[in-house]
């Protein structure tokens, strides 16, 4: 019974429907569910659909437990109800009144500029997500950034980082990859006669996509140590 009479205490506050929290679950998973049945939804559309439920959901049940409730107490205190003229009448007067009153000033000032807040966010999510893909398609593979640096370390005066936490972390600041990722590949350069058929391809790939890169900036000293990490590769 204390559950119910809580309940209907949140429902009777009509806080729910505002709480930014709840609002923005509540987006995140509408846009979700229309984005899976029509791939061109947009955020516009699941807006509509949000401002929807405020009105079909929230506020009728809203109003329809106030309705409720009026109705118990006027049975209680009368002993009998008003014919279904009067309650009608009443309800349709009620409504006006309420909505006028509280459902408005509480959609414009409170509903909409939060929802219109959650999805600017969606929003600039949405386009830093587009743009890391847009990078991640134009970046080299974790393997030819590893050995790009190794001859750079080769060539330079560099030198070549751990292969263990701290050196994949080091290299994830400069290039801004993944460190297991970063740190497999440098404990591959230590062990090529280990590699895999499958590591041996990505590292051939690798070297040569590194051979494309040094060409294209006029490096002279990359040609021979890329040359010989080829040749441990291929024979280990």
């Amino acid at each position: 019974m204390k559950r119910i009479m809580c309940r209907l205490a949140n429902i009777l506050a009509f806080e729910l429907p505002l709480e930014p929290a709840f609002l923005a679950a509540n987006f995140s998973h509408q846009h979700l569910y229309y984005k899976n049945l029509e791939p061109n939804w947009n955020f516009n559309s699941t807006r509509r659909k949000v401002i929807s439920q405020f009105w079909l959901r929230h506020v009728s049940v809203h109003f329809g437990v106030l309705l409720l409730v009026a109705i118990t107490f006027i049975a209680i205190y009368n002993q009998h109800l008003p014919n279904a003229s009067g309650i009608f009448i009443g309800t349709v007067t009620s409504f006006f009144c309420i909505t006028s009153i509280f459902y408005y000033p509480q959609f414009y000032r409170d509903f909409l500029p939060v929802l219109d807040t959650i999805i600017g966010q969606q929003e600039s999510l949405q386009a830093e997500l587009e743009d890391t893909k847009k990078c991640k398609r134009t970046q080299f593979s974790t393997p030819t950034l590893t050995i790009i640096y190794y001859v750079l370390s080769k060539t330079g005066d560099i030198q070549m980082p751990g292969a263990n936490d701290a050196g994949a972390a080091l290299l994830n600041n400069l290039f801004g990859v993944d460190k297991d990722k970063l740190k497999q590949n440098l404990v591959r350069l230590l062990k090529l006669s280990e590699l895999s058929a499958r590591e041996r391809a990505e590292f051939i790939k690798g070297i040569s996509a590194a051979r494309d890169f040094f060409t294209a900036v006029g490096s002279k000293s990359a040609g021979p140590v890329l040359n010989q990490l080829e040749l441990k590769v291929n024979h280990g």
